[in-house]
């Protein structure tokens, strides 16, 4: 049985997030879903627009996901020593990032096996689409 983690806000989900979930399932039996708790999220000013509870709820409704998992930490590392996936699936957005957190998960799955997948479904964003949403409500 092949393990998958994915890890995020998942905040204002849209296509780019459900095309990410659908290509990790794609690649492994079972995806869980660790979702960052709303004290460690750094996405900007009033975010996360929706709690962890509603992020939770939503996710599971997701034909693709598995299990959801909340991460009261700043990054995924405990939920993959929770875990213990096979495959640890980020957007390509994250190959070349030097962003510390990533750099530890990266780091972890280097050093427990842990398979580092990308997945090819750019060019969507839930602060752009926030962005949008403003200015279309703006005329």
């Amino acid at each position: 049985m092949i393990v998958g983690l994915c890890h995020g806000v998942f905040d204002v989900l849209h296509y780019g997030h459900v095309r990410h979930l659908a290509a990790a399932r794609a690649m492994c039996d079972e995806l869980v879903v660790s979702l960052t708790a709303d004290q460690f999220v750094n996405k900007g000013p009033n975010r996360p627009v929706f709690t962890l509870a509603h992020r939770i709820e939503v996710l599971r409704s997701i034909v693709h996901v598995s299990r959801v998992i909340e991460s009261p930490y700043p990054t995924a590392v405990q939920s993959l020593e929770a875990v213990r996936p096979n495959k640890y699936f980020k957007d390509v957005e994250y190959r070349d990032s030097s962003h510390p957190g990533f750099l530890k998960e990266k780091g972890f799955c280097q050093a427990n096996g842990i398979d580092l997948v990308f997945t090819e479904e750019t060019g969507y964003s839930s602060t752009a689409a926030i962005q949008r949403l403003r200015e279309v409500a703006n005329g």
